[in-house]
């Protein structure tokens, strides 16, 4: 009987082990969920609801240029590097620490900044805006993702719903 109950503990042990080992913990994730570059030099960011952001700026050195970050807890699953335009060199999206994500915006040399002047504005629980420049020349939007919420459209298609069920009964 002792044998018994031991081979049985053991296999159910074993399964419970290999099941715990094979699920990642839920803040795995990166918190960043979208973000866009404005052509009017706007950052905007779409992040899970009450998020902790914390962003930083390096002025320019011999290798690179002035920088802004912002890091978001979870980690980022696809690190990339995208090419700037207008007065962005590029943007980088990576994973500095374990469990975190950083989106670093990378500017062209000639590119005037005046940190002291930006404020991180939260615009809901998961969206925010921040003035980063005063575009010079043309820029084009850049991003990723879907930042604004889509408001007129949840009412156009409740309308429409309303119309069809009054149209079948």
């Amino acid at each position: 009987m002792i044998k018994f109950l031991d081979n049985k503990l053991f296999r159910y042990l074993s399964v419970f082990l290999f099941l715990n080992s094979s699920i990642l913990p839920v803040k795995s994730s990166s918190a960043l969920a979208a973000w866009a570059i404005n052509t009017n030099g706007v950052l905007e960011l779409r992040t899970k609801s009450n998020t902790n952001l914390k962003a930083y700026f390096q002025k320019a050195n011999q290798i690179s240029g002035d920088r802004f970050w912002v890091d978001f807890p979870g980690e980022l699953k696809n690190p990339r590097t995208i090419k700037g335009n207008g007065q962005i060199k590029e943007i980088r999206l990576g994973k500095p620490d374990k469990g975190k994500t950083r989106l670093v915006i990378e500017f062209k040399e000639e590119t005037y900044l005046n940190p002291l002047t930006w404020q991180i504005v939260g615009l809901d629980q998961n969206r925010w805006r921040i003035k980063l420049f005063n575009p010079k020349y043309s820029f084009k939007k850049i991003g990723e993702g879907l930042v604004e919420k889509k408001r007129g459209n949840i009412k156009a298609n409740q309308n429409l719903i309303h119309k069809k069920k009054n149209n079948y009964g």
